[in-house]
């Protein structure tokens, strides 16, 4: 075995590679120049490259509808614009169709309970504040209106999609709203569907030709106002492509069928990867027969070692990340998810006398050695922190530099005290406070393995010890270099 070298302590600076001083993510945002890209955490808009940091995910994300923040052409926070009919009581507003209630009085620019006096046709009103509830102001000529009574003349005419009038709740002169797909170029629309060519300019709100700027997607777009061969490479990250030329980054995710960041199984040859997805000082994963390489460790062997080694200093670089609270509460959870193995194999153990008679002692070991087991799959699966694990991906990263002696120390100590707290409290209010092993044959047998136990000579439980740990590493390492067959 090789000799450990602790990593010399370097600065703190924002090249380092880790989040530290005041960042938001590693290397940007703080006392950074660098500012956040998509996905990487912030606190605050002015932390992000795009301006935008959602405020209840609190990462850097394209512009939307629930980010908590003004942006788009929205009205308000994450209404009205783009995100039409959304804006409640005394949000601003530029039109009706920003306000969820349909009312934006044109002299305050806030959307408004329903009133005679918002400068809207709403509440029943024969036309905009007048007739209808508002019956001290009567409807002049030509004013819409629903019965005579709305009329100053007491003659009404009942309002039509041919009457040559803008009423009802009709976006231009007979046409839209409730007159339907009848709008023609350039007159008002509030929807798609007010227009005869199906497409309303979002930020125009007249019907449009089909262009690259109009809120819709159409032509042959792949999201909105972006991608296919008439708007092209447009699409920012998160937004629906068919092919890399959609996207501005050139990174469409073969899976996702999405804009996105490269990264390793985005279906595409990006970053340092000598073919797709594979190759390289970044991925972990080498190509096989007939994929392009540059040098002989881009290709995967036949023993797949080196697939396996760097998935391991991934996870040990992962554990010595995490905050301390954190992987103490998870090597608490380890030690009492290991304690519900050592009880399954006591109970199968001190109830196997059938087992022994009729099948023999070597099946009843074999039944206890196979319900062991079930406590290492519950701490891998729920991620908990093991120190017979720790030993092994801690090791691994700290030989590849990856992570310091002392993050392997710290995680070696705080795992294996943490492991025994969590026993102590399990077989304290399980075992002994519940009585789960209290009768017969389950005590007797208890006793016995106890006593069988403190009779070993110190060597052989030294040994013993490397023995299982040995084995339970070996399961993580197979465990791991088996993950495509999952």
């Amino acid at each position: 075995m090789g000799t450990i070298t602790a990593v010399p302590w370097l600065p703190i600076s924002c090249f380092d590679g880790n989040k530290n001083q005041n960042e938001t993510d590693i290397d940007c945002s703080g006392p950074c120049a660098t500012k956040c890209t998509i996905n990487q955490t912030c606190a605050v808009n002015s932390d992000c490259a795009n301006s935008n940091c959602h405020t209840t995910k609190h990462q850097c994300l394209a512009p939307s509808c629930d980010d908590g923040n003004l942006n788009q052409n929205e009205t308000d926070v994450d209404c009205g614009g783009v995100c039409i009919g959304t804006c409640a009581v005394n949000q601003t507003c530029k039109i009706n169709g920003d306000c969820a209630n349909g009312n934006c009085p044109t002299a305050v620019k806030k959307c408004q309970p329903y009133s005679c006096f918002d400068g809207n046709k709403n509440q029943d009103e024969g036309d905009v504040d007048c007739g209808g509830p508002c019956n001290t102001t009567l409807c002049s000529y030509n004013n819409t209106c629903n019965v005579n009574s709305d009329c100053a003349n007491g003659n009404c005419n009942l309002p039509s999609c041919n009457d040559g009038n803008k009423n009802q709740n009709e976006t231009d002169i007979d046409c839209g709203g409730v007159c339907g797909a009848n709008c023609q170029i350039d007159q008002n629309c509030t929807v798609n569907i007010d227009c005869a060519n199906k497409n309303c300019h979002h930020t125009n709100l007249t019907c449009t030709v089909q262009v690259c700027d109009d809120g819709n997607k159409n032509q042959d777009e792949t999201d909105i106002d972006c991608g296919g061969s008439t708007c092209g490479s447009t699409c920012i990250v998160g937004q629906a492509c068919v092919y890399n030329s959609d996207c501005k980054n050139g990174n469409c995710n073969n899976t996702l069928k999405k804009c996105s960041d490269p990264v390793c199984n985005d279906g595409n040859k990006n970053q340092d990867e000598t073919d797709a997805d594979c190759g390289g000082a970044t991925c972990s994963s080498r190509c096989g027969n007939g994929k392009n390489c540059t040098v002989t460790s881009d290709c995967a062997t036949d023993n797949n070692v080196h697939e396996t080694i760097q998935p391991i200093s991934n996870l040990g670089i992962k554990k010595s990340e995490q905050r301390i609270d954190h992987l103490i509460i998870k090597s608490i959870l380890a030690g009492i998810l290991l304690s519900f193995s050592g009880l399954f194999l006591l109970t199968v153990g001190g109830g196997g006398g059938p087992i022994d008679q009729t099948l023999g002692v070597g099946i009843h070991r074999m039944v206890q050695a196979a319900v062991f087991p079930i406590g290492l799959i519950m701490i891998v699966t729920t991620g908990a922190d093991l120190f017979t694990g720790n030993t092994m991906s801690l090791i691994i990263s700290t030989l590849d530099r990856k992570t310091t002696l002392i993050n392997l120390i710290v995680s070696w100590i705080v795992s294996y005290f943490g492991n025994l707290v969590g026993c102590l409290f399990f077989q304290y209010i399980f075992v002994y406070y519940a009585g789960l092993l209290s009768n017969e044959p389950y005590r007797s047998f208890t006793m016995k393995v106890a006593e069988s136990k403190s009779t070993i000579e110190w060597h052989q439980i030294l040994l013993r010890g490397i023995a299982g740990n040995w084995l339970v590493c070996l399961a993580l390492w197979m465990g791991t270099s088996a993950r495509e067959l999952s």
